[in-house]
Formats: structure tokens, sequence, C-alpha cells
């Protein structure tokens, strides 16, 4: 038998308990029993007829009696079977499918001339729908049953396939510490049922299961969903999603392809399976290949229980219909004899040229049970005490249980809508914070059974004035829960009791001196050590303490003021002067130990991240902690001199001070000078970070360096991060000289002087001073005809951004929130409606202009940002979930998040704008080389769907113009020449999802894998065609010859040197000046010139892009 029809027992007596201390607290005293002893009647019914009855109390839990086994046919479910007994009677209806799959490929009309006599022959006409309904008929007229109708279906052979239940293997999930899937397959039948290990009652699907080319597909109830998977020796391997109730369970790359996981057959089920297999050696063989059936839902006019009358048949090779077994035409059994013999033939239906006269009406397609079903389930229905109907309006229930050893109430509200559709609504308080959940969807009522679908999937029963539901209460929910809710009701959940303060008690334990500290056998000092993270954007939220027990050598890892919430414990190792923290769950960080400084040498873990410092190269970074008591990480820098033997012949010693040394350094570049204020930190355990600061081009830049330092005699060595050595000498005056590179972009060494001392401020040159003078002046009239609400600006800003999932099914039920703190450079995302609930935080970076949230999980989503607007060029994850808006191809379709309260965000409907707009949009171009030289505008007419692309300043000339097209959100650039470029739209903002093309050049931004950076283009941006400023002109000359120069010399471009861009400065001044004085020289002239050379300057990558032009 299939043991679905089993799984409906032992949680009897506790689901009772439950209910009756929900009534309880909802109206304060119990609802009594009915008087008569007898109770309620609950009635089964079986393919339209009564099967079995029972009597039940009020609020007790019915126990469905087991179905009878139907050849060919699975029991599936009994149908609005109550958790709960209400106080009235109740039908339910047993439903069962046939084992085997609808076919839904043999689409066609098929005819067969059946000879009766020597004058007489009868056509029978035969069509089968592409939905698998089938409708014998005199004609090709198919919209009357009368001559029998029904569904067509199929069983294929299990091949190697082995019964029992099957453990899914889902450890590759955030899910995996929530469910436990078991498949358990009946290959007798071809059936499965899916559901939880914890939880084996609740079915989470079912369905029959086909073989076909070594591939097995489940076919779910529902009639939507499937998923495929092979097997071999006991395990299944998924080769797509498994759904598991309305979810499912799909692994992906990072390309998005599917990744196979596995399920195997569980130990005790195999050696039953085994078992059973050596057992029925003389059992009816399973079949080798597939075979068809008829089911009728209607014979000669008359509705009939499915199963009564099964016809099958096979599938020639020209694709006829061969019977083998009796059929029914209308009142007939059509057949053949041969006088004298026994053996009976069917007839054989070919495949048709008869044009369709009308096809076959589905609704009509309703056997005898399903309709006495329908009926009985609407009619039988009685209340024994007259209960009242239901009303519509809001009902209130609360339900008590606990969390992690904590009681945890649940205040529930669901409101009832005379639309049929419902809001439902519940709060809760569990580990310090408060939470508040929505949900709507549609309900249906059947007699005394309500069912909810959409957010909420819930059913359960009406009686007077109370609803009782059963279903998952909260997103956190493991399991169903019942509740019974009263109209008119509204709970409340109070929050916790607050926890005692300690008064600072807890960090003056962590910052107590540790007196006479404890030491390991290899020297390790025991006690509490300060973790230094000030170099990461993580600082401003924990400060680690690593807690060492050097009697024991082990380790405990905790947040200060939080020593009882551990973020990592377990054992220290030591060997050849390296210290290991074994983590309890496997993970493990390096350190070295000397003067009560501990160096890390590999990144820390803390709970499921971890501290990793690393350089522009990848390399990692070594970090501190220091013991507590003795001075904190940055009492490293304060004066510790250190006695430095002089060389031979010396008269004094010199002396070198831990702490910070700086200096400037003046530089002519550009016809300007570039001052460089830069420093040195020297810290007590050899390590070192230079840092340097400096305008040019009225950019600031700042740079910073970490290494190891080494000091013999007066002789200074660096070593870099990254492998590079530079010498210094300790002078006598205690100052440093070292001879290096000043910044990345110099191209030669020089000689810096480092003073003990704090960092001079960068002085910006006088000329440099004009200049910005001058560039103010230009554009003080362009700043005030911007709107401040447009918010325009480089750098990201801090704010809470509205994410638009408009395009997503989930857009009508959840409002996310990015919540950005620009300073920290971190971040938190949640529902708008439930604020306290997390549902993902961590650290924000950035490169080559792309930002990236760094989930503390380890997932990452990127994005671009101009304007107020976030532009997600990969999927946001929310919680264990992800909004992914990909198209048809499966390619991702760039969204956008705009700050709350600028007007724009989704919903807000004045500023919300979702139609592309006429207009001329500037487009950013300011990552490429090309950008000093050129600003593209990209003119839209949006009423005839039209475009042009030219300069700023000649817009006469013509760079590219078409159609625009729109599909699902993207739109494209049909250019006259065949290219397109794809872009979306959002508040004014074009974002750019494919390069511009710009007459024969594009605008290309990629980053290093060569995948595409999008870029953004603006409305109502810079259109006034005035000429560049001399400092422009000089870049543009500039880098023309640069990137002619180093292409010749070494076939790649590489930052020019300063000599070099004085020199070509200097040949270039009065050309450039030149222009400016007339006026007449625009830039698009100076941009033809160069096309064709500088074509490929376009293709430049980001990364390239920033330091050619900073230099």
């Amino acid at each position: 038998m299939f043991h679905v029809k089993k799984r409906c027992h032992g949680v009897g007596m506790m689901l009772a308990a439950l209910l009756m201390l929900c009534i309880a607290v909802f109206s304060g005293s119990f609802v009594a029993f009915a008087a008569e002893d007898e109770g309620y009647t609950l009635t089964y019914l079986l393919d339209g007829e009564a099967f079995t009855e029972q009597k039940y109390q009020q609020g007790e839990t019915p126990e469905a009696p087991e179905a009878p086994e139907k050849e060919k046919f699975v029991f599936t479910e009994w149908k609005n079977l109550p958790k709960v007994m209400p106080a009235q009677d109740m039908t339910v209806t047993g439903s069962y499918n046939f084992a085997g799959t609808i076919v839904t490929d043999l689409e066609n009309i098929y005819e067969c001339e059946l000879v009766v006599s020597e004058d007489l022959a009868v056509t029978m006409y035969l069509r089968i729908d592409e939905e698998g309904n089938f409708v014998f008929s005199r004609n090709t007229d198919f919209s009357d049953t009368e001559k029998g109708a029904g569904k067509v279906f199929k069983q294929t052979p299990a091949g190697d396939l082995e019964a029992g239940a099957y453990s899914v293997d889902i450890s590759w999930s955030p899910m995996a510490e929530m469910f436990a899937p078991v498949l358990d397959i009946d290959t007798e039948n071809m059936t499965f049922i899916l559901y939880s290990a914890s939880d084996p009652d609740t079915e989470k699907g079912n369905g029959s299961i086909s073989f076909e080319d070594d591939v097995y597909t489940m076919h779910f109830a529902d009639g939507e969903n499937t998923t495929e998977f092979t097997y071999e020796d006991g395990v299944i391997t998924f080769t797509s999603k498994l759904w598991y109730g309305s979810a499912s369970f799909n692994s992906e790359d990072e390309a998005g392809n599917f990744v196979p996981y596995t399920a195997k057959l569980e130990e005790e089920a195999e050696a039953e399976a085994e078992e059973t297999a050596a057992k029925e050696t003389g059992a009816e063989a399973e079949p080798e290949e597939t075979k068809y059936y008829f089911v009728y839902y209607i014979v000669n006019g008359e509705q009939v229980v499915e199963g009564d009358y099964i016809s099958e048949f096979e599938i020639g090779e020209d694709g006829r219909i061969i019977f083998v077994s009796p059929f029914w035409f209308g009142a007939t059994e059509p057949k053949f004899t041969e006088e004298g013999s026994e053996e009976v033939a069917y007839p054989e239906f070919m495949i048709s040229e008869e044009k369709l006269i009308a096809d076959i009406d589905k609704e009509a397609i309703i056997s005898k049970s399903m309709a006495l079903n329908a009926e009985n389930a609407a009619d039988s229905v009685g209340s024994k005490d007259g209960a009242s109907a239901f009303k519509t309006g809001t009902y209130g229930g609360t339900y008590s249980t606990t969390a992690m050893g904590n009681p945890l109430v649940y205040a529930c509200t669901i409101t009832f809508n005379a639309d049929g559709t419902y809001f439902y609504s519940v709060k809760f308080h569990v580990m310090g914070s408060d939470y508040n959940e929505t949900d709507n969807g549609t309900y249906t009522i059947n007699g005394s059974s309500i069912t909810l679908t959409g957010g909420k999937s819930m059913s359960g029963s009406i009686s007077g004035n109370t609803v009782t539901l059963t279903g998952y209460l909260s997103s956190f929910a493991f399991s169903p829960a019942t509740v019974t809710f009263t109209y008119g009701y509204s709970p409340s959940v109070s929050s916790s009791p607050a926890t005692t303060p300690d008064n600072g008690k807890e960090s003056e334990k962590e910052t107590e001196s540790n007196a006479d500290p404890v030491v390991s056998a290899e020297g390790l000092v025991g006690g509490k050590y300060a973790v230094d993270i000030s170099w990461s954007p993580m600082a401003s939220m924990f400060s680690p303490i690593l807690d060492i027990d050097a009697k024991n050598m082990t380790f405990n890892l905790y947040n200060k003021g939080a020593s009882g919430t551990s973020r990592g414990s377990g054992t220290i190792k030591y060997a050849k002067g390296v210290f290991t923290l074994n983590y309890t769950t496997g993970k493990k960080t390096k350190f070295t130990f000397k003067d009560g400084v501990i160096t890390f040498t590999s990144k820390l873990w803390y709970g499921s991240a971890s501290f990793n410092n690393e350089n522009a190269s990848g390399k990692f970074v070594p970090y501190t902690a220091t013991l507590m008591g003795t001075g904190t990480a940055s009492e490293t820098e304060k004066e510790t001199e250190k006695p430095v033997e002089t060389e031979p012949g010396g008269n004094e010693t010199a002396v070198l001070k831990t702490g910070t040394y700086s200096g400037t350094y003046t530089k002519t570049a550009m016809g300007s000078q570039v001052v460089y204020a830069y420093s040195m930190i020297l810290n007590a355990d050899s390590t070192y970070r230079y840092s340097v600061t400096f305008n040019m081009m009225g950019n600031e830049y700042n740079e910073s360096e970490n290494g190891t330092y080494k000091v013999d005699g007066s002789t200074l060595m660096l070593v870099a991060a990254d492998g590079t050595q530079m010498a210094g000498t300790v002078n006598s005056n205690g100052t440093i000289s070292v001879t290096r590179k000043v910044s990345s972009f110099a191209a030669d060494t020089v000689a810096l002087n480092f003073v003990y001392g704090d960092v001079p401020e960068t002085n910006e040159s006088e000329s440099e001073k004009e200049s910005e003078k001058e560039t103010e002046k230009e554009t003080e009239s362009e700043k005030e005809s911007e709107s401040e609400a447009e918010g325009e600006t480089t750098a990201l800003a801090s704010g809470k951004y509205a994410v638009d999932i408009s395009w997503s099914p989930m857009g009508a039920m959840i409002t996310p929130v990015l919540d950005i703190d620009a300073a920290a450079m971190t971040f938190n995302v949640y529902g708008e409606s439930a604020p306290d609930a997390s549902k993902g935080s961590g650290t924000i970076t950035c490169a080559a202009g792309v930002y990236t949230l760094n989930y503390e999980n380890g997932n990452t989503t990127t994005f671009t940002y101009a304007k107020g607007v976030i532009t997600f060029t990969s999927k946001l994850w929310y919680g264990a979930a992800s909004f992914n808006n990909a198209d048809d191809d499966g390619n991702f379709v760039p969204y956008t998040g705009t700050v709350h309260g600028s007007g724009n965000e989704p919903g807000t409907g004045e500023g919300e704008t979702a139609v592309l707009a006429s207009g001329k949009y500037a487009v950013d171009i300011s990552w490429s080389p090309m950008g000093a030289m050129m600003s593209p505008i990209l003119e839209i007419d949006a009423s005839a769907m039209t475009f042009d692309v030219y300069n700023a300043s000649a817009p006469e000339t013509s760079k590219g113009s078409g159609t625009i097209t729109s599909a699902e959100g993207v739109y494209t650039l049909n250019y006259e020449s065949g290219n397109t470029t794809t872009f979306t739209y959002a508040n004014g903002v074009i974002t750019f999802t494919s390069k511009l093309w710009y007459g024969a050049v594009t605008f290309n931004n990629v980053d290093d894998d060569g995948n595409f950076v999008p870029y953004t283009g603006t409305i109502g941006g810079d259109e006034s065609g005035a000429a560049k400023t001399v400092e422009n002109r000089t870049y543009a000359a500039k880098r023309k010859a640069q990137e002619a120069e180093n292409t010749e010399a070494e076939g790649e471009t590489e930052p020019m040197t300063e000599a070099a861009m004085e020199t070509e400065a200097a040949e270039t001044e009065t050309e450039t000046e030149a222009a400016t004085e007339t006026g007449t020289e625009t830039e698009e002239t100076a941009a033809t010139e160069t096309e064709t050379e500088t074509e490929p300057m376009a293709e430049v990558t980001t990364e390239a892009n920033t330091e050619t032009i900073a230099e």
C-alpha cells in the first residue's frame, strides 16, 4: 500500500492540549464540549460515496482511516481533514491518482473504419489533445462526450531504481540547518512522497515517476512542477531543482548553472529492499516497456468512477493507436473474432487527415467521483448546533512555545475581506528583538472548511465566531502549528524581561591587568589580547578579544563587553616558532608571539566570518593583538627608543624610536607643483605602514603600504608586502632617510627624509589654487541650476535605499531596504515593515567604480552608484533567498535602489518614473581616457522611440542613430549600422548594460576578468558644448603622445612619467592656448583627429584608466 495514508497519527494528545490552552487564552474560559456524549460526526467519502464515519468531541484530533487499495491507482489524501474537530459535523473526501503520468505528446485526430457488414461500414473518430484528454466521436466534432471521454496515462518501467526512503543531501544550502528532506519512492506504483525527516507526517509533495532515456522525472500532483534525476547503485543524482512544498532546493554556481546534488538510500530501507527482492522471486515482473492506458471518465454519456473502465493500448511505428484490451465506444465494445477461434482482436486507429470541426470541451471531462465529491463537499456539511455563518473582519489568536530554552509567544491576527482576500500579521519577541511579519493572499470556504493560499498556506475549520488554522506562523517556524482565531480579538505580545546591566563589570574584567600571567612551555603568555582591526571597516562595530589559557593551551574569542557570546574556541598548537588556533569547527589561524604581542600570519576567524587584511595584490598583511594591561594595540606606536650602533668611527649613537615619522616632497608636473605628504609608522613588532597624500589636477589621492622592517647598525631595510625592498638610514639626529618611490604613479625613486612627529597637511600649489578658483567660477552657474534633490555625488552616500522589486512576484509582499553607512562602509538589509529583522549585513568594498556588499555569511552582491541611485549588477541576497531578475536566456537584468525620502523610491507615485523619458542624457565616461576629450550625449525621443548619439560640443555631427525597443524592462538601441546597445532606466538615469557605440568605436568598461562594468547617463547633464579647460587639452595631447610612445616601445599602456608630462605639455602649449583663445576649435575636432589612432582607448580597462588619468 501507498503509505501516505498512514501519516496522520501520533500528535493527537499534544495538539488537543495546545488547542485547549489557546482557547483559554483567547476567551478566558474553555468552550464546553457538545452536550451529546456521541460528539460530532466526521464522514469520509470515497469515489463520491460514504466510506465510513467517526465520532469526535470538539477539540479532539481525528485519526483518518486507511483507504482501500485500488488497482492501478494510488491514494493521495483526505482533503480538508481538520487538525482538530470543530463543534459541528464535517465531511471529507478521499482522492486517488492514477499510478502513472498524463500523456501530452499524442495530440492528434485518429480514425478507424469498422466494417459491420458487406454494405455497412462505420467510421469511429478519436481526438487526443495537448493536455492528455481524449474523446470518441462519430465525426470530428469532439465537443460532445457521449461516445466516451477521459484521460490518457502511461506507466513507465522502474529500471534499476530501488524502492525506499532516500536522504537528500542539501549540506550546500543555508536551509540544511532547518530541513532534512526525505524522498520516499514506491517503485511498484512508480510514485513518491517528499517530507522532512523530523516531521514525516507533513508532506512536502507527492506524485508519480516516469522513466525514459535513463532519466527519471518526478511529476508532482499539483500538475505544475517536475524534478529530474538519474540513478545508480543506490544513489539518486538530481539534474534539476527538487521542489519542496512551494519552495525548491536549487544549487547553482556563480554563472547560474545548476549544480547536481544527491540523495542516498537510507541503510534500513536499503536492507529492507534487498530482503523484499529476495522473497519476491515469484512476484509479477515489473514492466519492461512503457504501457499506455485510456482511463474513462464518461461512458455512453454517463459519468463513471475512475478505474471502472480502463483500456490498454500500444503505439505503432506509424503513430497509430492499437488497442490490446476492450475499449468502449458509446454502448458498444468493438472487437473482432475469427470463426472457430476464441482469439479476440481490437480495432486500430490511424492518424486522420480530416479537419477538426470542434475541439474537446475540457470542462466536460469530469468523472462521477469528481462530481459527487464536489457536490457532497458543498452540501453534506451540516452544523449540529446551528453555528452562525462566517463573518468577514479581523480575528486574533496566540500560540505559545519555546525557543532555545526561552518562552516564545506568537500574537497573530487575520483580516478576512469580503472580496476573498486576507491580510495576516504576526508579532513576537525573541532573543531581545521584536519581530513583525505580514502576509496576504486569498481564501476559500467550503462548508465549514477554510483554506488560505498565497503568502501563507494554511487550512482549517470555521466554528461560530472562531477559525482554527494550521500552518507555519512565521518565516522562522520549523514546523506548522495550530491556532484558534477569535472574531474581534486583538492579541498583544510583551517583550521578554530586559537583561540586568553589568554596570561595566564585564568591561572591567576585560581591561584589568593580567597580574602574574601564566607562561606556556613554548613562551606564550596567557591573558586577554585586544586584536587591532583598525584597518578594517568592521572596527567601528567590533572589538575582538582573544582570551588565551596558556596553561591548558586553549583559547576563546569574543567581542569586548560580550564575553558570554563566544565567536570561536579550541586548542592551541605550537611548531617551529608558529602557534596555531585550532577551532572546534575545524578552522585554523596562525600567529607568532614576541614581547607580549601576537602577530597574525593568517586571517583570524570570528564566528563564520574572518578578519582578512589584504593588499592590492591579494596578499595577506599581518596585524597584531596586544596583551591587555600592558598596553593596547595602539600603544605600540608610542615612543620606544632602540639604541642603534653607528658604523665604526661614528661619534654618536643613532636612536630609532618606534612611532610615526613624516615629511613632504614637492615635484613640478604639467606646470603645477604637486606636494606629497607622507608618513611611516614603525611598530614595535617590526612591521611598518607607509601612507602618502597628494593633490593632482584637482583630485586628491591617498595611498598606503604595509610591510616589515629590519635595523642593522644605522642601516634600515624595508620589505613591502609585495616583496619590494627599500634601503634607508637611521640618522644620528633621530631622522630617517629612505630611497623609494613616493607614490605608485612615480616613475623613479627619490630620497625621502622622515622626521619623528605627526603627518603634515598637504598644501596645494598657488597655480592649483588659482586653477580651482577659475573652475569654481565656470561651474558656479551650473551648480545653481541643478536641483539639490538630485543628490549628485561621485561617492556612495549613506541612507536607506528602497529596492525596486516591482518586477518580482514578491514585490507585492516585500519592500527590501538597503541601509548604508558610507562612513563605516557597512550595510544592513531588511524588510520595510520589519526594520529590526535583519536579512543580511556586512561590509562594503569598492574597486573600479563597482561596490560590493560582503555579507557576513560569505555571499556577495555588486552594484554601481550615481546621483542617489544604486543599480544592482548582481542579485541582492535577502536572508537565504535572493532577488534574481533574469531574462529568458538567464542573463541578469539590473534593477535599482533609491534613497528613502527622495520621492523616487518604488511606490512613491510622484517621484517614480517607470517609463523612459525623452531628453538629452549626458553619458558618464569619466572612467575612460576618452573622458578628457569627449562628452557623449544620448538624445532620446521617447514618443517616437528613436535616438541620436553625438558629442556635447558638436551636436550637428551624429555618432549613431536609430530606433529603441523594449522587452522585460531592458531597452535596446538599434543603430542604423546594425550595432546594438542595451540599458535599463530608472528615475532619470540610464544604466548601460552593454557597451555604447560611438561612431566606429565603443565605450567598453570592463574589469580585470573582462566582465562588463555598467555606467550611466543622466538626463539634463552638461550640454553646453563649451571648450574644455587648458588643463584638459594639455592632458588630452599628452595622453595621445603617451599612448603612441608606449605602444611602440612595449605594446601596452604604461603611466607616463612626470618628466615626460612636462615635456609633452610644453610641446602642446601653443596649440591648446590658441584653441582656448579663439574658442572656435571644438572638442569634436580634436576627438576626430585622434579617433583612428586611439580607437582602442575606449577598450582600456578601468584599473589602467584610473592610474593613467591620475598621473
